[in-house]
């Protein structure tokens, strides 16, 4: 599966799809989670062609854009639509990008050169899909949307 989100991210690059850019990004960090997780429980120092230092770059760099990608598209979308249930849904999947990216830094952690910055930043991620999320549900209620 690496190797074929890393195939797809570079043919999504090359036709400029930041929306797909964003997704495969976002999915890539979700790959290198399990990889880092998998090399953790089976005491290996490489998989997959990576060892632990590269699956957590790789991983911390592939959710950062795919945050940055999504916070940009979902300013347009907010910019042209408003509060809708469109982007209600938009502002969801970006919730879900940084509760994806907390997982991450917060397993990863000790394999990073700065374990104490990095727990941080996940908790900082938590504390930001939990506000994102309660966002969506008092606009959500106010324009009757409900993701039922």
């Amino acid at each position: 599966a690496y190797h074929l989100l890393v195939d797809a991210l570079n043919l999504f690059k090359r036709i400029d799809n930041k929306k797909a850019i964003g997704v495969a990004c976002n999915n890539l960090g979700n790959t290198l989670l399990f990889i880092y997780r998998e090399m953790r429980d089976e005491r290996v120092p490489e998989k997959y062609g990576l060892d632990v230092d590269e699956v957590v770059k790789k991983g911390v760099s592939c959710f950062h854009a795919a945050i940055k990608l999504g916070e940009a598209a979902y300013d347009e979308f907010y910019n042209s639509e408003g509060w809708t249930p469109n982007c209600l849904d938009f502002m969801q999947h970006l919730s879900n990008r940084y509760f994806n990216r907390a997982m991450f830094l917060l397993t990863a952690k000790d394999a990073h050169e700065k374990p104490d910055e990095i727990e941080k930043m996940g908790m900082r991620d938590l504390e930001i899909a939990r506000d994102m999320d309660l966002e969506v549900i008092v606009y959500g209620e106010d324009i009757g949307w409900n993701r039922g």
